[in-house]
């Protein structure tokens, strides 16, 4: 448990568990479809350090998520009517308290201009704590994407030559035949893909766990693992439903022992998310310029709305 220097909240800050998704998605089905209104962001985004659940503050008008990193805690996209009144309170209190400044990632339009005119918030623009933010967000139109068979459109064509490429080899890989509900798969691929003490362990592993012991009869969740002839386990991919035609893509692990076959999952994923009815495509932004230049072989579509996230530091006196 955080151990408030002093508790505004009235003990409605505490530990996160995978039952808050239900009060979350009181909170995100009011906004438009946007990246941050997956559940399984806020589990990847909140996390703490080495990977454990984060922590929520939800009630009277306001629900967040936020998470305890080694040098900074990320606070993840604020919601409800009281987000203005309540966030700069909230950000003060864990800064206190953990002696920590705190990132605000994936904060509207109308929060970012308010807090922007409130001490101690500020453009962040350190490069340690920009983590997904660091390149703007994008995503995919994947009627553009492929065409009305769903077969990869000429306009990729940067992106057809590596499928190409990688098809001339003659290897083949093959969505995993598992059931959902087989216990542990998930998590049994991402320990197969990523060392348990890597930065992708820590942040995919919470939203593994959710996904794979969640009844997923509304169809909220996409998942697939690719593997070889020999069952070896190559790629990870795990979406989530943001409305009827709309998805935000939120795990996307590969082995890379093959040339050129993360295009080739990355394709087989998407083409089958077109063939299930889903239009758009949320990517989310990247942490690097390497995998922001990668996504440009897909068409993507820039956000007009990416706003650059926000640090509060305690204002000094005087």
């Amino acid at each position: 448990m955080l151990m408030l220097v002093d508790d505004p909240f009235q003990g409605r800050l505490n530990r996160l568990v995978p039952d808050d998704c239900h009060s979350f998605r009181l909170y995100a089905d009011q906004r438009s479809p946007c990246y941050a209104n997956g559940w399984l962001y806020h589990l990847r985004a909140a996390r703490n350090e080495y990977g454990s659940l984060g922590f929520r503050c939800h009630g009277d008008e306001f629900f967040v998520t936020f998470g305890l990193r080694k040098s900074f805690a990320a606070c993840v996209s604020p919601m409800g009517q009281n987000r203005f009144a309540q966030t700069p309170q909230l950000c003060e209190t864990i800064c206190k308290t953990t002696g920590l400044p705190v990132l605000l990632k994936k904060v509207d339009a109308e929060l970012h201009t308010y807090l922007l005119r409130q001490k101690g918030f500020e453009i962040c623009d350190e490069e340690r704590f920009l983590e997904d933010e660091a390149y703007p967000e994008h995503y995919l139109d994947l009627k553009e994407l492929f065409d009305e068979q769903c077969q990869l459109s000429c306009k990729a064509k940067q992106l057809q030559r590596r499928v190409r490429q990688f098809d001339a080899q003659s290897i083949k890989l093959f969505a995993a035949e598992h059931s959902d509900s087989e216990p542990g798969h998930l998590v049994k691929a991402l320990n197969r893909l990523v060392s348990e003490d890597s930065s992708k362990h820590q942040a995919y592993i919470q939203l593994c766990r959710f996904v794979q012991t969640t009844d997923n009869q509304n169809g909220l969740f996409f998942q697939k693992v690719f593997v070889d002839k020999r069952n070896q386990i190559h790629g990870l991919y795990i979406a989530e439903r943001l409305s009827d035609r709309t998805a935000g893509l939120y795990c996307a692990v590969t082995s890379r022992v093959y040339s050129y076959a993360t295009e080739r999952m990355d394709v087989a994923f998407f083409q089958w998310l077109r063939e299930v009815g889903i239009q758009k495509l949320m990517l989310g932004g990247s942490e690097t310029a390497g995998v922001h230049r990668y996504v440009q072989k897909f068409l993507p579509i820039q956000l007009e709305t990416s706003l650059r996230p926000l640090v509060y530091h305690v204002p000094t006196r005087g």
